[in-house]
């Protein structure tokens, strides 16, 4: 038996929001929770985490199981709305985390949740990742890498390079095209495919 935590976010809701009202985006709201309601039996465990954020935790048979749950759950929250003769397609990514309730406190299971779900979101719109330590690696060193590169700039660490472009049969220097490079304190020179 594996348990499955499905962290659920509707995608885009802040422009629901602004577009169309608070109240209106509160129906949405209203109508998510009702699906949700109708798609979990009373062996889950059904969570509202935040505004546009729910949490489902269901017992599947095997972590295939688990995922395949949480696509169907995806695909059949999907439907749309319309305001004032403008149609809005109401989608949704989806975070998975497969774990055993007695390894993990309650704050682990958030984060490794939100993980998933930006690493979701980070793919492509209504997206969907199962979490793994490798990927929550993989993230945290992308958000350090994002904060280095905001203090480069602040730190003028870049540095202008000019190269030219030279005709291969003429070896005539035909034109020229300007470099910026990351000159990385304790790393040297950091390149495009870094």
């Amino acid at each position: 038996n594996t348990t499955a935590a499905i962290f659920i976010d509707i995608d885009r809701f802040h422009r629901i929001n602004d577009s169309m009202g608070f109240e209106y985006g509160d129906s949405v709201i209203l109508e998510v929770a009702n699906r949700l309601r109708e798609l979990t039996s009373t062996k889950d465990t059904l969570v509202k985490l935040s505004s546009d954020e729910f949490l489902v935790i269901r017992h599947c048979e095997s972590e295939t199981g688990a995922r395949s749950e949480a696509l169907k759950l995806q695909s059949a929250l999907q439907f749309t709305v319309t305001n004032k003769g403008i149609e809005f397609k109401v989608t949704f990514t989806l975070g998975l985390v497969i774990f055993a309730p007695q390894e993990l406190t309650s704050a682990s299971l958030l984060h490794r949740g939100a993980l998933a779900r930006n690493i979701a979101q980070r793919q492509i719109r209504s997206g969907f990742a199962i979490y793994s330590s490798d990927q929550g690696q993989e993230y945290v060193e992308s958000l350090a890498e994002e904060f280095a590169l905001r203090q480069a700039i602040k730190l003028n660490e870049f540095e202008l390079y000019y190269q030219p472009v030279i005709e291969l049969t003429t070896h005539e220097v035909i034109g020229g095209e300007a470099l910026i490079r990351w000159n990385r304190p304790g790393f040297g020179l950091v390149y495009p495919d870094e």
